[in-house]
């Protein structure tokens, strides 16, 4: 290879290389990404009661290169709004329009990380508010959806949902304000 360039003096210089420059490009790599929402059995019999939930996600990222930010974001989708004043999202941002809980979790790598494994476990309550027409939930059951994912360096990894040992059985009669 050749590199021409202009030095100080305004004089063109080469330099000459029979061999190929060594060029990195380190590319972060995702597995074993899961996520796994868990509730309590709880009734809900009225517009105070909190309903407990915990989330698991976790990933693999290899080959993060250096001064890199890891963010990683997980999303809970609710199927009904929540009393802000009676929930704690335990850092989390709610959106009343889409009803959706969002964490945001960024990390400084600041040298070149071979294996880094994220786990992070979130636990929060809310308490909901104006249920539509609770006689018609299906199996009596309030079901919501959960998502993560994580970025770095412009790449994200494929994203994982779990919606499937997330519900709250509704008994009886109940009357939200």
């Amino acid at each position: 290879f050749n590199l021409v360039y202009t030095d100080s003096n305004g004089v063109s210089q080469t330099i000459s290389s029979t061999k190929d420059p060594e060029v990195y490009w380190i590319n972060p790599v995702f597995s074993n990404e899961s996520i796994d929402k868990n509730t309590t059995n709880i009734v809900v019999n009225s517009s105070n009661d909190v309903v407990n939930y915990s989330v698991n996600y976790s990933v693999k990222v290899e080959d993060i290169e250096k001064n890199s930010t890891v963010t990683t974001t997980i999303i809970d989708t609710l199927p009904y709004e929540i009393d802000l004043s009676k929930s704690n999202l335990n850092g989390g941002v709610y959106d009343n329009a889409t009803k959706t809980i969002t964490w945001t979790i960024n990390r400084s790598v600041v040298s070149f990380t071979e294996e880094l494994n994220i786990n992070e476990t979130i636990n929060y309550s809310v308490v909901y508010k104006n249920f539509a027409n609770v006689s018609s939930l299906q199996n009596n059951n309030l079901i919501n959806t959960v998502s993560g994912q994580t970025t770095v360096n412009g790449k994200t990894s494929t994203g994982v949902n779990d919606d499937a040992s997330v519900s709250v059985n509704i008994k009886g009669n109940l009357n939200v304000s």
